[in-house]
C-alpha cells in the first residue's frame, strides 16, 4: 500500500455522485482485504448502473463491519442521531455541546470512547445567546474545528441549498460530525403535522450522512411528551428516518436540578437504551439505570437514617419510618427504592432485621450493622464503643444534612 491513499484521503478526493466507488476501493485499500478483482470491478460496474442492487457480497465490500463511531452508541459516520426534549428545560443545547467538546478532544462521553474530529454547528439561535451556550460548555477558545452557521445568516438560500452548501464546506474541510439545532426551525416547517414537509426537510440531512458524515438533530418535544421515539413535536416522519433517538428529560419526582433521563431508540444495540445522567463542572457523568440511581439514593438515606437511630438509642427503625423519612427527603426518594435498599443492605449484612413481617406489635425493624459502619469509614471497629466513635465520624463527614431535621 505504499504510496496510496488511505480510507480517508480517498474519500475526501472522491466526487459525491461516485462515493459508493470511492468508499470501496478506498475501504478494501485500508484494511488490505483481498478480493477478486473481477468481482471489485463488477461492484464498480452496477455502481454506475441507474438503480443499483446489490448483492450481500457487494455490500460487504462497500461498508464495515461495525458502525464507524465518533461517539461511541450515540453518533457514528453515515447515520443520524435525533435529540428530543422539551423546549428550554431539557438541556438539547448543553448536551449537544459537550458532546461536541468531547469529539474535538477525543475524551470519554459518559464513560465512552469518543474519535476526534471537527465539526459543523447549524443552529437556530442569535449569535449572542448560542455564544453564552458556547462559554458555558468551555468552547469559547476554539478555532477552525468548529465552525457555526446562523439561521439568520441563511438569506434567501432554501433548506436544501443550505445543506448543500453545508455538505461542500464538511467535505472540503475535513468536518465530520454536523450538528442541526433545531431542525424545525432551521429547514422553515410551516405545518409540523405534515409528513411530507418533513421528508422534504430529512432528505437533504440523508443525503448529507450519506457523504460519510455524522448528523445530529435536535427537536423539540411536543407538550404532552411521550415515549422515546414518539415524543417529537408534530409528524413523526422525522423520527422514521434517523438512525438513532435520543430522549432528554428530567427525572420523576423532586430530583436534583442537574440531572437527566436519557432514553434512546435505535438500530445498533451498542446505544445506552436508559440512563440517568448529571451536569458536573467538567461536563455530563453517568449515574447507571434509573432504577439503579434510585436505590442508590435511597440505600444513603436508609444508612444514614439508621446510623443517627443507633447513635441516639439502638432501637432501629420499621420499613414505614424509613419511608415516610423517604417521601420528606429532598429529593424524595420512593417507597420502592426504599424496599430495594433494604432488600440488598439486608442481603449485604450492612443492615440487621428482627421482628415478624406484619405483626403490628412486633413489626420488622431494621438497625445498622456493625459493618455497615465500619465500611463506610474505612476503618474496622472491634468494640461497640468504636462503632458509637465511627457513626460520629460518618455522620459529621455528611453533615447530617441529608436527612431531614438537621444534624444528628
Amino acid at each position: 500500500m505504499n504510496g496510496e491513499p488511505t480510507a480517508r484521503e480517498a474519500w475526501n478526493a472522491a466526487d459525491a455522485q461516485h462515493h459508493a466507488q470511492a468508499l470501496a476501493i478506498a475501504r478494501i485499500k485500508a484494511l488490505e482485504l483481498s478480493h477478486d478483482p473481477e468481482e471489485l470491478e463488477a461492484v464498480v460496474a452496477r455502481n454506475e448502473a441507474v438503480l443499483r442492487f446489490y448483492t450481500p457480497r457487494e455490500l460487504a465490500l462497500l461498508t464495515l463491519p461495525v458502525p464507524d463511531w465518533l461517539a461511541y452508541g450515540f453518533l457514528a459516520l453515515q447515520a443520524i442521531t435525533e435529540i428530543d426534549g422539551k423546549i428550554k428545560k431539557s438541556g438539547k443545547t448543553t448536551f449537544a455541546l459537550l458532546l461536541v467538546r468531547a469529539v474535538l478532544d477525543a475524551v470519554l462521553f459518559l464513560g465512552l470512547t469518543t474519535r476526534k474530529t471537527k465539526v459543523l454547528y447549524v443552529t437556530e439561535q442569535s449569535h449572542q445567546t448560542f455564544m453564552d451556550a458556547v462559554r458555558r460548555a468551555g468552547l469559547v477558545d476554539r478555532g477552525d474545528d468548529l465552525k457555526i452557521l446562523f439561521r439568520e445568516d441563511f438569506g434567501k438560500a432554501t433548506w436544501p441549498e443550505v445543506v448543500t452548501e453545508v455538505q461542500r464546506v464538511a467535505i472540503d474541510g475535513g468536518y465530520e460530525l454536523v450538528v442541526v439545532d433545531t431542525i424545525g426551525k432551521l429547514a422553515r416547517i410551516v405545518n409540523e403535522n405534515d409528513a411530507g414537509e418533513w421528508s422534504a426537510a430529512m432528505i437533504p440531512l440523508q443525503d448529507l450522512a450519506a457523504s460519510n458524515r455524522a448528523v445530529l438533530i435536535a427537536r423539540h418535544d411536543r407538550k404532552s411528551g411521550g415515549e422515546v421515539g414518539d415524543s417529537g413535536r408534530g409528524s413523526s416522519q422525522a423520527s422514521g428516518d434517523v438512525d438513532i433517538i435520543l430522549q432528554l428529560r428530567r427525572p420523576e419526582g423532586n430530583q436534583p436540578t442537574n440531572r437527566r433521563v436519557l432514553e434512546s431508540a435505535s438500530r445498533y444495540p451498542d446505544t445506552p437504551e436508559k440512563i440517568v445522567i448529571e451536569l458536573r463542572d467538567d461536563g455530563y457523568a453517568m449515574l447507571g439505570a434509573e432504577e439503579a440511581v434510585a436505590t442508590s439514593d435511597a440505600r444513603l438515606v436508609v444508612l444514614l437514617a439508621l446510623g443517627r437511630e443507633l447513635q441516639q438509642d439502638d432501637s432501629g427503625l420499621t420499613q414505614g419510618a424509613l419511608v415516610e423519612l423517604g417521601a420528606s427527603h429532598e429529593p424524595k426518594v420512593s417507597r420502592w427504592a426504599i424496599q430495594q435498599a433494604l432488600a440488598e443492605l439486608v442481603t449485604s449484612g450492612k443492615v440487621t432485621v428482627s421482628g415478624k413481617a406484619r405483626s403490628k406489635t412486633n413489626p420488622l425493624t431494621y438497625t445498622l450493622s456493625r459493618l455497615a459502619v465500619t465500611t463506610a469509614i474505612g476503618v474496622t471497629a472491634t468494640s461497640d464503643g468504636e462503632v458509637e466513635g465511627l457513626l460520629q465520624r460518618v455522620v459529621d463527614m455528611t453533615g447530617g444534612e441529608l436527612l431531614p431535621g438537621g444534624s444528628a
